[in-house]
């Protein structure tokens, strides 16, 4: 590889890519490789999916309880007003129920 493609790929890496590192069980790491050894994907393709796929996950189950939360607050907002609309008016000065 010449040296400006190299060039490229370090300037590209440093700009685009984030390396991490994790410490994981040996066991589970065993089967890590058990897993991928039938799927046909690399340890690093691996992990990148299972992240992928847990975010993706993750902001299904959040964006339903933001919305359930919402549609429960809209409920209660409802509610309330509908109480208070079929309460009685304080009496007035005069004896007569609030208009």
């Amino acid at each position: 590889m010449d040296n400006e493609r190299r060039e490229y790929l370090k300037k590209y890496k440093k700009e685009h890519l984030k390396r991490i590192s994790f410490e994981m069980e040996i066991t589970k790491y065993q089967r890590l490789l058990n897993h991928i050894s039938t799927t046909g994907e690399s340890v690093n393709g691996f992990i990148k999916r299972a992240v992928e796929s847990q975010i993706r996950s993750d902001a299904f189950h959040c964006s339903d309880k933001a919305e359930e939360y919402e549609r429960t607050m809209e409920l209660i907002r409802q509610l309330g007003e509908l109480i208070l609309s079929t309460q009685p008016k304080e009496k007035t000065d005069d004896g007569v129920w609030g208009k």
